[in-house]
């Protein structure tokens, strides 16, 4: 009997000692997934960083084409408003013109 409870002792030792391995190769095998779960976050943090570079720049732009749209849209507005009054002062000068011929006629 005593040697049935050593043998039994024995095997279990051996079975505690293989659950052992297998645990520290499962840890193992756990601590790789966690490393590369670990680098594909670097990488895709890397990623957003250009991605969000490549949205500030765009901001940028977008800022400077919609100020320099407005600088246009008051330019061609002062523009408009010279050729109005360009036009009026001609309409005017043509008037007196006309009543200067009118003025002659008779």
């Amino acid at each position: 009997m005593h040697e049935e409870n050593t043998k039994t002792c024995e095997e279990l030792k051996k079975f505690e000692e293989i659950r052992h391995v297998e645990a520290a190769k499962q840890i193992g095998e756990v601590g790789n997934e966690i490393n590369d779960l670990l680098h594909i976050n670097d990488d895709y943090k890397v990623k957003l960083k250009q991605a969000n570079d490549v949205r500030l720049q765009f901001e940028k732009k977008l800022n400077n084409s919609l100020s320099d749209n407005k600088k246009n849209e008051h330019i061609s507005s002062n523009k408009i408003q010279t050729l109005e009054n360009t036009i009026m002062l001609l309409e005017a000068e043509m008037n007196c013109i006309n009543k200067e011929n009118q003025g002659h006629k008779k």
